[in-house]
């Protein structure tokens, strides 16, 4: 009986001892695959907190891009808008100087230059040459001129218009060049581009604290992808640039003037100092080269301008210039003044009267017509406006050369939207200039023409 007790004790201790061996191999098994469990859990969290994250970086950073591409294609329509409106302003300006300069050139002619008031004459005609230059800028902010598209090397470019500063002009500015870009070239026109440079650096002087300022060119070639808001917003196509930076260490700017900096008239220049047309024509010029521009700056960190011009890999030689023609002698010829204007008519025909031609004038096309018609043979030439009411200047062209195959015909216009214009100078025996111009320059432009063959 006792034998068999301490048979059964031993078994009981037994089977306890791997019972509790056998729990805690389970225990620990358990264990292990809680942890792996927990582990794989938690990275499974962490891969996705990351992807959560980095999605939303890459939501944030999308946003901000269309944000600024939104803005930029928005600026560019603003421009465009008041491109027009300025164009409009230009055409009735131009009339009134035109008549303005007119009658002051003639009453000087015929003055006594020792008169008093030959002086008051005189500031009259600079008053006018003032606001002739201000309707320049207009024009060129409006993209009336056609630039004269040419090879050139940007490099060359950046130091012809550093050398052309005025003395005053960065006195007590350091000026510094890192042109890296190789090859330098683009297309477009020479100066043109020497007045952004020129525009940049006067700016950044005026930013700059004398003594302290300084002012860095730099140059390199870049790629701009489809994908870029710069294309989008410039409606340029992707390729390779030359990317121009004119940077300074000066006041810098704030939100608020970055987001008129183009703004045709915005200046942050006291009165006096300028007009707030350098910066405008600054973006229309380089629009004429199809390129880019974009500025960086914040107040006192200085101001960065990028400048994107489409780069050309393998220069070519470019055409030579033509000879300068030389305006034939004037000879008594008729001519038929059109314009809506009568002070335009009246002070065309003073000129021309005055300088021996004949001179007939009508107020629209449809009466340019009849008079046509009623001396038939005898008119050598029409000067004609391109706006005008009843009948516009492109159809009373097109209403002449039908009846009159062989008319000479000089067009001239106050507009500085000059598209239409463009495709008439297609045709023979046609010729153009912009309003206003001074009295020695409308007798060269006629003479040009008179004399010339006909249309065949």
């Amino acid at each position: 009986m006792f034998m068999d007790n301490t048979i059964l004790f031993y078994f009981i201790v037994a089977t306890t001892s791997l019972l509790t061996v056998a729990a805690g191999v389970l225990v620990v098994l358990l264990k292990r695959k809680v942890r792996k469990a927990f582990d794989d859990l938690a990275r499974s969290f962490d891969s996705l907190i990351k992807k959560t994250a980095a999605a939303e970086l890459e939501r944030k950073l999308t946003d901000e891009k269309r944000t600024q591409a939104e803005h930029q294609l928005a600026h560019a329509q603003k421009m465009e808008a008041i491109g027009h409106l300025a164009g409009g302003i230009a055409h009735d300006f131009n009339n009134i100087i035109t008549a303005i300069g007119g009658y002051a050139s003639l009453l000087k002619k015929r003055m006594d230059a020792k008169e008093p008031s030959a002086n008051y004459v005189e500031h009259i005609i600079d008053a006018g040459r003032h606001a002739k230059m201000m309707i320049n800028q207009l024009s060129m902010f409006v993209k009336n001129d056609q630039p004269q598209v040419e090879l050139l090397d940007v490099h060359s470019v950046i130091s012809a218009s550093i050398s052309m500063l005025p003395a005053d002009v960065g006195e007590g500015i350091t000026l510094s060049a890192d042109l890296k870009a190789r090859p330098s070239f683009t297309s477009g026109d020479t100066t043109l581009l020497k007045n952004v440079f020129l525009n940049l650096v006067i700016n950044a002087c005026d930013a700059c604290e004398k003594g302290t300022g300084s002012i860095a060119f730099g140059t390199e070639a870049v790629t701009l992808d489809s994908g870029n808001m710069l294309c989008r917003s410039f409606s340029i196509d992707p390729g390779p640039f030359i990317r121009i930076t004119v940077s300074d260490n000066g006041r810098g700017m704030g939100g608020e003037v970055l987001d008129r900096i183009f703004e045709p008239f915005f200046t942050t220049k006291p009165k006096g100092k300028g007009m707030g047309l350098g910066l405008s024509n600054v973006w229309r010029y380089i629009e004429t080269f199809k390129g880019a521009i974009e500025v960086r700056s914040k107040p006192g960190e200085g101001t960065s301008f990028f400048i994107y011009l489409p780069l050309i890999e393998i220069p070519t030689s470019s055409s030579p210039s033509a000879p300068a023609v030389t305006s034939p002698q004037p000879s008594r010829r008729t001519i038929l003044i059109v314009d809506d204007e009568p002070s335009v008519r009246e002070i065309y025909s003073e000129i021309l009267i005055e300088n021996g031609y004949v001179v007939h004038t009508a107020g629209d096309g449809r009466e340019a017509i009849d008079i046509l018609d009623k001396n038939a043979g005898a008119i050598d030439l029409v000067l004609l406006d391109m706006i005008m009411p009843r009948m516009n200047g492109t159809d009373t062209f097109h209403a002449i050369r039908t009846r009159f195959p062989q008319m000479r015909i000089l067009l001239m216009s106050g507009s500085l939207d000059q598209e239409k214009v463009a495709s008439l100078l297609q045709e023979p025996a046609t010729a153009f200039f912009q309003k206003p111009c001074d009295d020695e320059q409308l007798i060269q432009h006629v003479r040009s023409i008179v004399v010339s063959p006909p249309a065949p």
